[in-house]
């Protein structure tokens, strides 16, 4: 028990974004085992979670976590319960974690675009809109998410409705809670063994005592593993922003954002000859220039380079 209980503070002190889901599972395991007094307790330590402000949007998942508020009973006042209409049995994996992929958007900006920090995903609702549309069969190319954002899944933007050059970086990934199951590990029976020893000393040893200890039945949670980072080199578009300078300079250059690099990558690897970069702006990859689509002799060079 000192060891589950040492678990319990574990997930609880270490309040990373699943630390909700994965103390449900975990209290889940513990009641099905018989532990009763340690499952109330992980399910206290949940709802003092839940009560955390950076937690405070995840209030909402209590439904869908099917948890509610106990009445004082035995375990004490203000407890928390598990349905037991639709219990998560041991091996099976919470709502949340059914989903095999979920949806992000580009949140930093200034961040590596291979960082954590970069990407910020949906909420549960919008990112299982977003699902449902990119897998059905009548996908168009831009889908309305609600009424001040669209999302487009040709060139992977989320877009404002009413300014469409407002626009972030989205991506689907897989769902790391899709592979974090609960497994108890139990002990073989076991059976007494009579090992001889060398016909000099004689001596017989049962080695049950040893394996016993070996076997201790132990409960563990799986972590959950960050996807490996890729060494996928980065392509960036840049313009050149002073012609005093020299191409080879660094200084000569500005990176366009993510979501413009985006659109125009995609032009050019689909070989297309202009691209409408906005409203001022337009590309010419023939010339490599960017120019002004009312003025087309105000002109700057661009570049394609690996980061």
């Amino acid at each position: 028990e000192p060891k589950l209980r040492k678990r319990i503070d574990k997930i609880e002190g270490a309040r990373g974004r699943w630390a909700v889901v994965k103390m449900r599972m975990f209290a889940d395991a513990l009641k099905s085992e018989g532990f009763k007094e340690l499952a109330s307790e992980a399910l206290g330590a949940l709802k003092r979670l839940l009560e955390l402000p950076r937690f405070a949007k995840y209030k909402a998942a209590w439904k869908d976590l099917n948890l509610h508020d106990a009445d004082e009973d035995k375990s004490g006042p203000g407890k928390l319960e598990i349905d037991e209409n639709t219990p998560l049995k041991t091996g099976t994996t919470s709502p949340a974690a059914a989903r095999s992929h979920v949806w992000m958007w580009r949140h930093d900006l200034d961040a590596p675009e291979d960082s954590k920090k970069a990407w910020k995903p949906y909420p549960i609702k919008d990112s299982d809109a977003i699902e449902e549309r990119y897998l059905s069969k009548k996908r168009s190319d831009t889908f309305e998410l609600n009424s001040k954002y669209s999302i487009n899944f040709v060139t992977m933007l989320q877009f404002q409705t009413d300014d469409e050059y407002r626009q972030r970086a989205i991506k689907r990934v897989k769902n790391p809670l899709a592979t974090t199951t609960l497994s108890l590990v139990s002990p073989p029976e076991l059976q007494p063994v009579e090992i001889k020893s060398s016909e000099k000393s004689g001596v017989k040893i049962d080695d049950e005592v040893e394996l016993a200890k070996k076997t201790e039945p132990k409960i563990k949670v799986d972590e959950v593993k960050s996807p490996q980072k890729t060494t996928k080199k980065q392509t960036v578009w840049a313009w050149k922003s002073d012609l005093d300078l020299s191409d080879s300079d660094s200084d000569a250059w500005t990176e366009y954002p993510t979501g413009k690099a985006l659109a125009i990558e995609k032009a050019y690897q689909e070989k297309k000859d202009t691209i409408k970069l906005n409203a001022k702006y337009s590309i010419n990859f023939g010339a490599m220039i960017q120019f002004q689509s009312k003025d087309e002799y105000r002109q700057r060079p661009i570049k394609r380079k690996a980061k």
